[in-house]
């Protein structure tokens, strides 16, 4: 499922496009598309980033959550809304994410302030 492949990324520089977004996520795993939205109600805008792989997900939380984008952004990643993953992030404050792979069993993976991966 698409959804379980895409990350929500919030507070990035105004002059960014889905072209530099897609540059930037693309670090972490294959991207499969990039679409920048705004919020009907804020006027913020947001980016929902689908990946080929749904760990890509939780590698792009953990390196890229809260790096500085242009010293006044600190961007933000998270699973989408409604997704499983979503819900493992906020029910463990998005300290840990785990995730089960098919070819390697269950990879934890941590995001935040814990920086271990274990199989």
């Amino acid at each position: 499922m698409a959804e379980e492949r895409t990350v929500y990324v919030a507070n990035f520089p105004d002059n960014f496009e889905e072209d530099l977004l897609e540059e930037l996520f693309t670090q972490v795993g294959p991207v499969v598309s990039v679409s920048i939205r705004e919020n009907k109600d804020t006027n913020a805008k947001y980016a929902l980033v689908e990946f080929e792989h749904q760990l890509s997900v939780l590698f792009a939380i953990e390196i890229l959550n809260n790096i500085n984008m242009n010293g006044r952004n600190n961007l933000q990643v998270k699973p989408r809304n409604g997704t499983k993953q979503e819900e493992l992030y906020r029910t463990t404050d998005g300290t840990a994410a785990t995730i089960t792979t098919v070819a390697r069993g269950t990879t934890a993976i941590g995001t935040g302030q814990n920086r271990k991966c274990r199989r």
